[in-house]
């Protein structure tokens, strides 16, 4: 402890207490230090790598899928498969657009034009034809508005094309049936019936049927309740009612085909869906 009763001298001289004994104030000098070392605000500043990298205070670009190895090998197998599209960036939206020639026989082939959004592969494309080649209707399974392709009903379009399959996987799962659609529409005069859905909400439902086969009931409160479970982002409880309709709980009834649909229809799809044909419900 020190002494209290210190004598002061001339400023800078040893100090020396009343003991005897003398005290000289101990000066820091920077200049022993490296400069690297020295921590001022500004070589803080100048020595912070992510302040250097990152102006924007930590943000980080994100990488688009476009720059992926995953779309790399998407392109070169396209290019492989079909030589006669053309792939192009679309600046003004983000996404890509491929436009060419699929033909549907040795004699007849039609224009496409297949856009892929920022958000592929999770967005599905959307698929318009040449409206001078094929007329948009609603018999063509056309959107007379806008000029998308119907190319299957939202419920199942990760039966033909799964998360994971590529563009040109799409084209030949989705696109290609479809131009054969149109084929036969202009030499027949109709679309081929084992190749459709009906149209808007009956096309939905008739796909839910063929899914409520697994549960033994199709009606439509087991139809209704179907699409209320699917819409749900989480998974369901296994104590919870299963949607059959037998008043048993989904662990000892129809899990296995719930869990299977589950991975087969998006939720967004299925929330889309209760919504069309249900929109008194859906909340």
């Amino acid at each position: 402890m020190k002494c209290r009763n210190w004598i002061a001298q001339t400023a800078g001289d040893p100090r020396r207490y009343a003991c005897g004994k003398t005290y000289s104030k101990p000066t820091i000098s920077t200049q022993k230090f490296p400069a690297a070392k020295r921590t001022s605000a500004g070589n803080l500043k100048k020595r912070s790598p992510q302040l250097r990298r990152h102006p924007g205070h930590g943000a980080v670009k994100v990488r688009s899928y476009w720059e992926t190895d995953n779309w790399k090998t998407e392109a070169a197998e396209l290019a492989e498969r079909f030589p006669q599209l053309t792939i192009r960036p679309d600046r003004d939206r983000g996404g890509i657009t491929i436009t060419g020639r699929l033909p549907v026989t040795n004699d007849v082939e039609y224009s496409v034009s297949i856009e892929l959004s920022p958000g592929y592969p999770r967005v599905v494309p959307v698929m318009r034809c040449d409206p001078q080649e094929v007329e948009p209707l609603r018999d063509r399974h056309i959107n007379e508005q806008s000029g998308e392709a119907c190319l299957c009903v939202r419920s199942e379009l990760r039966l033909h094309w799964p998360l994971g399959s590529s563009i040109a996987q799409f084209i030949d799962r989705l696109v290609t049936p479809f131009l054969d659609g149109q084929f036969y529409y202009d030499t027949q005069g109709h679309w081929p019936a084992e190749r459709q859905r009906l149209h808007g909400v009956p096309g939905i439902i008739e796909a839910y049927r063929d899914f409520c086969t697994q549960l033994g009931n199709d009606s439509l409160e087991t139809i209704e309740q179907l699409m209320r479970l699917l819409a749900r982002k989480n998974n369901p409880k296994g104590h919870e009612l299963c949607p059959c309709g037998s008043g048993g709980r989904l662990r000892n009834c129809h899990a296995d085909a719930i869990k299977q649909l589950r991975h087969v229809i998006e939720p967004e799809h299925a929330m889309l869906d209760l919504r069309d044909c249900f929109p008194g419900s859906a909340r």
